[in-house]
């Protein structure tokens, strides 16, 4: 009994000394944050120990560190930049938490508020960090987001700088070429992490890139090479830091994704464009820092503190002296400039613009200028002017001199859930070029066309023409056979003559210059014959004319027939389709492939009711060939008549004495083709049983 009384008061004391501790922790409050400024920053700190606690900023930012969290009390802040263009103009705000480099023992949660930022979508807004152990940025993954409040939360697992951003759901670039563009225009890409920092193998604006057009090396000179660019960069081939480059690699280089050429958004002159110039070249061979200007990390340069710097020391700030603190991204310095939209061409002289989208992919998480995420359009393009392909192209003439002329481009794409278009004008000045010297036009006849090795032919350039130049005043020369080896000089004189040596198809090259040197040619074929055959022509029912030929005593038509009427006038149907081939069990035509352009050099095909047909469809005075009128050819081409009699694969080399020589309607290497005959034949193929076609 008295053990029992001794643990009821033992029980007794030790709930009250729980009571007692309860009430002591329920008096214990956090302490409230303290809100301190300097020269940049306004700060929002707290001592926040092992029990975790929140720091609220005030304006709906708000740290949040779970218990355990941390491994002893530290003294944590929240710090934005004074001042700062606010989220609404630009779409950006920083931040910073510090102490960097704490370790966590768990993710805390910052929540952040955003104000609405032009036409984008909630859905774009990101929270990115610099991860200093990993030496990239890195987006956060949104654990919530009340669009209601405009509230957004993320985890994060270290102290860092951050940025609230929206994503750019949509951009259009003009890939203005670089004899356009001036001394220190800025130019943009985003870049491929993968290669760059081994992260994520997509095009992204964190970092992204930015460099300096110069188009010089001279930093006083104003000629334009239309290559020389200035970066700091990590560079494959040189010592990493301030550059030169080439302003080609700067847009195509497969880890870059081009943004186009920007210009400060105000007034500047010459003078200026020589400072920012001077000063990006006096800091060639300063070394690389993925963060900063030269006058923050011991003199090195990230790529936009580089160009940042340089347009700081013209008095040209792109970005605010305290947005500048502690650093910026090439994105931020993009939105804060104005695309280079005014071009002088020059008369006589081509102009190519190429025009894209870059489309924010949210289901890869990337963007892209794949073509078919976009749609592009462009009005009030000059006349004479084309846009294919999404590129703008011109030559502008000598009525064009001292105009001006905008053209209007228009890209939209859908991203999510929304449709975005974006606009933009081009303004195109033309100046005077060079006086345009155009090329001859090359134009001649040949008389006749097919002859024998006894035949004269002869030729007439008279009809060449030139802009500039009267016709009596151009000078032609002759090629007979092609070869690259002249066979006459150049005289004002535009008639020749020439008689072959040997059958064949002989190919005739005229080439005609001008008074300045400029040169055209042209090409026409003949049908040279051994001579012992007479040539003709033959017209049919439906007044196709045909090459005709004398071979021994026989006269052959030297082309396919292409006739779509019996003798009578009566229509061949043409059959397409290779199922009602098969069944016909009437006369019919088609063309080789059902392509009408193979009738034009190898006349049709007829299936063997058409060629039977009472009707008739050869020329009036003509017939098909029958196998006695095949048999007296190939018995004069040198065929045997016991192998003449035969009745498969016959003779020797009696075809190739038929053919067509070259390859320009045989397949190399057109075996055994001499066409000593003239009778030039041509390969018309063949369409079988099946309705398949073959052997063109």
């Amino acid at each position: 009994m008295k053990l029992n009384k001794f643990v009821l008061i033992f029980i007794s004391l030790l709930n009250i000394f729980l009571l007692m501790n309860c009430s002591k922790d329920d008096n214990i409050t956090e302490p409230e944050t303290d809100i301190t400024e300097d020269e940049h920053l306004k700060i929002a700190s707290k001592k926040i120990g092992l029990n975790g606690g929140t720091i609220d900023f005030g304006d709906g930012t708000i740290l949040s560190i779970p218990e355990n969290a941390l491994t002893s009390e530290v003294e944590v802040s929240i710090s934005k930049i004074k001042n700062a263009p606010s989220f609404s103009q630009y779409g950006i705000e920083t931040f910073r938490l510090e102490p960097s480099g704490i370790n966590l023992n768990k993710s805390v949660t910052l929540q952040t508020k955003y104000e609405e930022y032009q036409d984008f979508g909630e859905d774009l807004i990101s929270v990115i960090t610099y991860s200093q152990s990993k030496g990239i940025w890195e987006r956060l993954n949104i654990i919530e987001q009340d669009q209601s409040q405009n509230m957004i939360k993320v985890e994060i697992d270290h102290f860092s700088w951050f940025k609230t951003i929206f994503d750019r759901p949509l951009d259009l670039v003009m890939e203005i070429p670089g004899e356009y563009l001036k001394k220190g225009d800025l130019i943009y890409v985003m870049t491929w992490e993968e290669y760059l920092w081994g992260a994520d193998k997509t095009f992204d604006w964190f970092p992204g890139h930015a460099g300096l057009y110069l188009g010089t090396k001279d930093e006083s000179s104003f000629t334009n090479d239309n290559s020389t660019t200035i970066e700091s960069s990590p560079w494959d081939d040189k010592p990493d830091g301030v550059q030169f480059s080439d302003f080609n690699h700067f847009k195509s280089v497969f880890y870059h994704l081009y943004m186009g050429a920007r210009r400060y958004d105000g007034t500047i002159s010459n003078d200026d464009r020589t400072k920012i110039a001077t000063y990006a070249i006096d800091k060639k061979n300063h070394g690389y820092s993925k963060i900063g200007e030269g006058n923050i990390v011991e003199g090195k340069y990230s790529c936009v503190g580089l160009t940042e710097a340089s347009y700081d020391y013209a008095d040209k700030d792109i970005i605010s002296a305290i947005s500048e603190f502690p650093f910026i991204l090439p994105i931020e310095q993009y939105i804060q400039t104005v695309p280079v939209n005014e071009i002088k061409v020059k008369s006589n002289m081509e102009v190519n613009v190429p025009v894209k989208g870059v489309v924010r992919d949210k289901t890869k998480k990337e963007y892209t200028d794949n073509p078919s995420k976009f749609t592009i359009n462009a009005s009030n393009i000059p006349s004479g002017a084309t846009f294919s392909n999404d590129t703008l192209s011109w030559i502008p003439d000598q009525s064009n001199v001292g105009n001006r002329y905008t053209v209007n481009f228009t890209v939209s794409a859908v991203v999510g859930d929304m449709s975005y278009s974006r606009y933009q004008d081009l303004k195109i000045t033309v100046e005077q070029g060079p006086i345009s010297n155009t090329q001859p036009n090359a134009l001649f006849i040949v008389n006749p066309t097919t002859g024998t090795i006894s035949t004269v032919f002869n030729f007439d350039a008279s009809g060449c023409t030139d802009n500039e130049d009267t016709s009596s005043d151009l000078k032609v020369r002759w090629d007979w056979e092609n070869d690259s080896s002249w066979d006459t000089n150049y005289s004002t004189i535009k008639s020749a003559s020439h008689q072959y040596s040997t059958q064949g198809t002989k190919t005739i090259n005229m080439e005609v210059k001008d008074t300045e040197g400029l040169t055209n040619s042209t090409t026409r074929q003949v049908s040279v014959s051994n001579g012992s055959g007479e040539t003709g022509t033959v017209t049919d029912i439906e007044g196709n004319t045909y090459k005709t030929i004398k071979i021994g005593n026989q006269w052959w038509m030297a082309e396919n027939l292409n006739v779509t009427h019996y003798r009578n006038g009566d229509t061949i149907p043409n059959v397409t389709n290779s199922s009602d081939w098969q069944n016909l069990t009437t006369g019919t035509y088609c063309n080789y492939n059902n392509d009408a352009s193979n009738a034009d050099t190898y006349g049709r095909l007829y299936n063997w009711y058409a060629v039977n047909d009472s009707r008739k469809i050869a020329p009036i005075g003509w017939h098909v060939p029958t196998d006695e009128d095949w048999k007296t050819l190939e018995k004069y081409l040198g065929m045997s008549q016991s192998e003449a009699n035969g009745t498969s694969f016959r003779g020797t080399n009696e075809g190739g004495k038929l053919k067509e020589t070259g390859t320009i309607h045989w397949q190399s290497p057109n075996k055994g083709a001499t066409n000593e005959s003239g009778f030039s034949a041509l390969p018309g193929g063949y369409r079988d049983h099946d309705g398949i076609y073959y052997t063109i």
